[in-house]
């Protein structure tokens, strides 16, 4: 029997039974591969956000590296009871990594898990594993020279992947932009060890599992989203057929009194398909050609398409006095609307963009009426100011409704600012909720109280699911607020 030390211990567990756990982990996985050293599971804790890493300490990490390694860990862990907490390529920064929800819980990483299973040029869909990240994915098409494009998010982009983005529903900024409404078809891996094949999967040599996403009876992919029902470690995921031409602009506005009209006006344009990717309004954020606020958006097709949505575009605009109209004629290469066009495109970069800040992202839910983003604006910028913070936003715009993404930075090293930012954060969820809008996501530690904003009603189904697929409560324990 092996002896170790750790840095945290699951739930009722002692010492020699955590033991036995790990050497049964080493059993399938080797000892490279099973970590329980209390400075690694400190990295590993580690996160931006404004929570206690003692709070989130994990007891041990595994890797393994196929999906059969996984369901023998899950049967396992459902026979000891061993909390796991799932993740992909471990890159979600602005929500807590790594990290897991509840203390103790053993992190069970699929970041080696890196194949790319099928890329289908004709039919626009890659088949891919939870290791898999974007540059991954991103230098094979290029290497291929597919004529496909992938909808990333902004962050780390380059280590972040499409299965960790996708599950959580995560937004980019093209045509595809809602990451979970382009996955076709999964393998789960069920808190039992059996493994279930979603949608067209379950039909023997499956030619249409990632082409069409119903299959028959009732759609499942979406309760293995935002959840801990089971665990993905196969994906399809549609991609965007590269276009003949495209075109990417900025429309500057020089006044704030401007949002709400900008917003009614883009409204239609969006929801008429004239601009079609989820595009973003944005203060300056520094920029030398940037007004007060922003829209920065694209145009997609043939060019003659794109001629006559232009002329749409600028004329609906041009009633805003003061506004410019931005190409990449007239930007060139200036570096900041380069990032931006990059987004638009499905551009993977080599590193991340840019360091990141020790913060809480916020991310309300909010009509696509200017009515309802001054509204929240409001709301926001008069509680952040009264907990010491300033409000740093932007809205990615869907047809109906847009993310509200709002960055809330603190001082790391100051345990009054960590307190405030706390007290911030729940008081944004409590005051929103009373006005009608709910977060589609949020950080680990704040994940019961976002849950209880969506009623009771909800939460008791939420556990009636985990109660019949996950009785032992293994996977992810607190994921979404979902606990037994």
């Amino acid at each position: 029997m092996i002896t170790m030390s750790y840095a945290s211990l699951p739930e009722k567990f002692h010492h020699e039974k955590f033991d036995r756990v790990i050497s049964e982990f080493i059993k399938i996985l080797g000892h490279e591969h099973v970590y329980t050293d209390e400075k690694k599971m400190r990295r590993f804790a580690s996160f931006l956000i404004s929570a206690s890493i003692e709070d989130h300490m994990p007891s041990a990490a595994i890797f393994p590296e196929r999906a059969e390694q996984v369901r023998e860990i899950v049967k396992i862990c459902d026979r000891y009871k061993v909390p796991l907490w799932v993740s992909s390529t471990g890159r979600n920064i602005g929500y807590g990594a790594m990290a897991p929800c509840k203390k103790g819980s053993v992190i069970l990483s699929l970041r080696r898990m890196r194949r790319i299973i099928e890329i289908n040029e004709d039919l626009c869909y890659a088949f891919v594993e939870p290791g898999v990240t974007y540059k991954q994915l991103y230098d094979n098409i290029k290497e291929n020279d597919y004529k496909l494009w992938l909808n990333i998010p902004t962050g780390p982009t380059p280590i972040a992947g499409p299965v960790g983005t996708s599950i959580d529903r995560g937004t980019g900024y093209t045509p595809y932009g809602d990451n979970f409404e382009n996955v076709c078809g999964m393998e789960i891996i069920l808190p039992d060890g059996e493994v279930v094949k979603t949608g067209m999967g379950g039909i023997p040599n499956s030619t249409c599992w990632q082409l069409y996403k119903w299959g028959y009876g009732p759609y499942l992919d979406g309760i293995f989203s935002q959840s801990n029902f089971g665990i993905c470690v196969k994906m399809g995921v549609w991609l965007m057929p590269e276009p003949a031409a495209f075109r990417p602009f900025a429309i500057t506005f020089p006044t704030d009194e401007d949002l709400a009209g900008l917003v009614d006006t883009l409204r239609p344009l969006r929801l008429a398909n004239v601009i079609p990717n989820s595009c973003s309004i944005a203060p300056s954020y520094g920029e030398d050609y940037a007004g007060v606020w922003n829209i920065y958006a694209a145009l997609y097709g043939y060019p003659e398409q794109i001629a006559v949505n232009w002329k749409i575009v600028t004329e609906a605009f041009s009633k805003f006095e003061g506004v410019s109209f931005l190409t990449k004629e007239q930007l060139g290469e200036n570096p900041s609307f380069q990032i931006r066009a990059n987004l638009m495109k499905g551009v993977v970069p080599a590193k991340p963009y840019s360091k990141f800040n020790h913060a809480n992202w916020f991310v309300p839910i909010v009509p696509s009426q200017g009515k309802h983003v001054l509204k929240q604006k409001m709301l926001a910028d008069e509680i952040i100011k009264s907990y010491g913070f300033s409000y740093n936003a932007e809205l990615i715009v869907g047809s109906r409704s847009m993310h509200h993404v709002m960055e809330i930075p603190f001082n790391k090293k100051s345990a009054k600012s960590v307190k405030k930012s706390i007290e911030c954060y729940l008081a944004l969820i409590r005051v929103f909720a009373q006005n009608g809008y709910g977060l589609y996501r949020t950080n680990i530690a704040f994940m019961d109280a976002v849950g209880a904003t969506y009623g009771p009603t909800i939460q008791n189904v939420f556990k009636k699911i985990k109660m019949a697929l996950d009785p032992n409560g293994i996977v992810s324990p607190g994921k979404a607020g979902i606990v037994l």
